[in-house]
This record gives structure tokens, sequence and C-alpha cells, in this order.
């Protein structure tokens, strides 16, 4: 089974999450892009809810580099992500699932949707992402940790921008070093909670989820052992 990449994001000044599952089966929202002749659409399906909100599978349009006979020109394709419209992050927030090179168009169509369909007075460009670094990825380590197989640091020395390491990290005296010295970015466990693999980077602001896990528990584990570390 692939990984799964989630990350989060939110309106600082929040959103009602039941008004917005009232219209969203209806909305079809369309955007211009100076690469194809015809509107980019993003359309909500299979509403469902949740403990804490809904979900929506989100289906939308981004332009397509295609071959033509004078060269290159662009078509449009449709993806499909799992969106968690919840209120278990700050006052509303909205959970991403799909992959990690996606999340900032799916982002930005969020974005249109509250400007459009959210609560009066939102900006295009509001959403706030929950952010990951460094201190946080110790912290959510320290609680969680089982086995770390995997880890990438930056600026260890001014020699060395980034390195990677992997096998049972937490007995490796390189390991230990490198968390000295560098600024650990990337990080591959086993959690203790679950069983199960889990990845964290401060690049893309994204937990990683491998094996057999499903949306409930990945939205669990973000708001019992990751969000535990934020004041959201």
């Amino acid at each position: 089974m692939a990984p799964t990449s989630t990350t989060i994001y939110f309106p600082p000044s929040g959103y009602s999450v039941s008004s917005l599952q009232d219209i969203i089966d209806g909305i079809l929202l369309e955007r211009d892009d100076e690469k194809v002749s015809e509107p980019l659409r993003t359309e909500f399906r299979n509403i469902n809810d949740t403990n804490n909100g809904f979900s929506a599978a989100m289906r939308f349009e981004v332009p397509k580099k295609e071959s033509g006979w004078d060269g290159a020109e662009f078509g449009k394709t449709t993806h499909q992500s799992r969106i968690r419209f919840t209120n278990s992050i700050s006052n509303g927030g909205m959970m991403i699932f799909g992959k990690s090179d996606l999340h900032n168009e799916i982002q930005s169509r969020l974005d249109d949707l509250l400007y459009e369909h959210g609560p009066d007075g939102f900006s295009p460009g509001e959403l706030e992402q929950v952010e990951i670094n460094r201190e946080n990825i110790e912290d959510i380590l320290e609680s969680d940790r089982l086995i770390e197989s995997r880890a990438t640091y930056k600026s260890l020395d001014e020699n060395t921008s980034s390195a990677s390491l992997a096998g049972r990290l937490e007995e490796s005296d390189t390991a230990e070093r490198f968390e000295q010295r560098g600024n650990k970015v990337w990080v591959i466990y086993e959690s203790e909670s679950y069983d199960r693999k889990v990845g964290l980077t401060s690049k893309n602001n994204a937990a990683v989820f491998y094996g057999d896990w499903n949306n409930d528990e990945m939205a669990i584990y973000w708001y019992r052992i990751i969000l535990n570390e934020f004041d959201v």
C-alpha cells in the first residue's frame, strides 16, 4: 500500500463546519488559468459525517502538459483527494489526505472554497498551515517512538548540506552526533501507539503514514499525538 501524506490548514478566524457541510455537496468552483482555454473545475462528492465534522472527496482539475504538432500544449487532468473538515483543530480545520506534490494545489482550492462560501470577511491566502519544526519532531519522537529507522539532517557542517541515516537510530553513535550538529527535517519511525510506521517532515509540514492506516486512524493520530505539541 502506497504511503499517505497528510497535512492540516486552518483559517485563523475559524469557520462553521456544520454550515459548510449543509451546502458543499452542490458547490462547483471554477478558476481561470492562462495555460488552458476553459476554467479549471473543483467539486466535492461523497460527503460523510465523522465524529468531529465531515469528510468529502475533492475532485479538481489542473493543467497537464501534452505534446502537439507545434510543440508543447496543455490540456487538463483530474485528481481526487479526501478532505476532512473538522472541529478538532482551532475554530475549524481542514485535513488533506493525498500526494504531497498536490498539497499546494489542494490548499489553494480550499482557499477558494472559504472565500466564496465561507465566513464573511475571509480573504484569499488567509489559510494557515500547521507547521512542524525540529522541536516538534523531537517531542513527538520522545512520546511515541518505538524504533526510529530513517532520518535526514540539514546543515551538519560547512561542507555537508544534508545527510541521511538508516537503521536503529536510537542506538547509533553517528545519529547521536548528527542530532547535536544538524537540524532533523525528516524522520520515519515505528509508532508505539499504533505499531505502524509514521514519517514526519518539516519541509512539507506533513505526516506520512505507511501501511494499513485508515482515515479515522490517521486523523486520530494527528489529534492525539501530533497536535498535542501545538497550540491550535
